[in-house]
């Protein structure tokens, strides 16, 4: 989220008009089958990386459905140390893997696009020591492949696939709290006041459609 540059303790940047600019980042963990959330919190450049300020609210005994920012080996093992597994998106070339074992393809899974199935590990000293995943699967819109890395498993390959998809819900939760909580400015440069600030509009939105059973309207 965009902020004045003069706030100290946000992420500084330079903006494509060239002059300075700053932003805040709101880390938020949510319930993809339920829409709701299940941690919240505001950092700035003091919290470092996106993975880094995410890992003190990991959670037990969940499923991690994240994108390519957050292909980090500490992030991993923080995961697997709360007894959580993850599903995550990778580049094509990164991060490496020894393969040891090609797993065969069900029909189920070949209708669902799942191009390959490999059982191995992560090389290098910084990466889990514990057996790792990797999945290729062809988007039937793009025919673009789509490469996910995963600490489970037992779970069938195309089932991997309908999990990872369900990632989009945050992005779709992000949306609509810009728009029908008509989040564009931020009220505040204080942190605390800002955590506030997205508590009121979430609680607040959920409560009028509760009320009225109808889309919430800026209005």
């Amino acid at each position: 989220f965009n902020i004045y540059a003069d706030v100290a303790w946000a992420i500084h940047l330079t903006r494509r008009s060239g002059k300075d600019g700053a932003q805040i980042r709101l880390n938020f963990q949510m319930d993809v089958r339920t829409w709701v959330p299940m941690a919240a919190s505001i950092s700035g450049k003091d919290q470092g990386s996106e993975t880094a300020a995410v890992a003190p609210d990991l959670l037990a005994d969940v499923i991690y459905l994240v994108d390519r920012n957050f292909i980090d080996f500490d992030f991993f093992k923080a995961v697997l140390d709360k007894g959580s597994d993850f599903v995550v998106r990778c580049k094509d070339n990164a991060p490496g893997f020894q393969a040891t074992q090609e797993r065969p393809l069900t029909d189920r899974d070949q209708t669902d696009g799942v191009v390959s199935d490999r059982v191995g590990i992560l090389p290098g000293r910084s990466a889990p020591d514990r057996t790792m995943r990797e999945l290729v699967f062809c988007d039937p819109q793009t025919h673009q492949s789509i490469r996910v890395l995963t600490s489970l498993l037992n779970v069938p390959a195309h089932l991997i696939g309908i999990l990872y998809r369900h990632r989009w819900q945050i992005e779709l939760f992000f949306r609509w709290l810009k728009v029908w909580g008509n989040f564009e400015h931020l009220i505040t440069h204080n942190r605390n006041g800002l955590t506030i600030q997205f508590y009121v509009a979430v609680i607040g939105v959920l409560l009028l459609y509760q009320a009225t059973g109808r889309r919430v309207s800026k209005y």
